[in-house]
């Protein structure tokens, strides 16, 4: 998950999951409201895409990758 914090949008590069279904990001805003989300498209290394977050008003978030059998969430703040 890189910038962070980020202004306008932020990319996700996920490496360490099993599987090769498909992968769902979901953003949350710190009250757990779904504020955003995306399909990740697979590449050979992994998941990757960009999510758009100017639309988003400046705070903390957490952003959730699954793939249906894993699960990992992390925190970004949106400037």
């Amino acid at each position: 998950l890189y910038p962070n914090p980020a202004a306008d949008k932020i990319a996700i590069d996920v490496t360490h999951m099993d599987g090769t279904g498909e992968c769902v990001v979901t953003v949350y805003n710190i009250m757990g409201e779904k504020v955003a989300g995306k399909m990740l498209d697979r590449q050979p290394t992994g998941w990757q895409a960009e999510i758009g977050i100017g639309h988003l008003t400046p705070g903390r978030y957490i952003i959730q990758v699954t793939n249906g059998r894993q699960h990992h969430s992390k925190t970004f703040v949106k400037q």
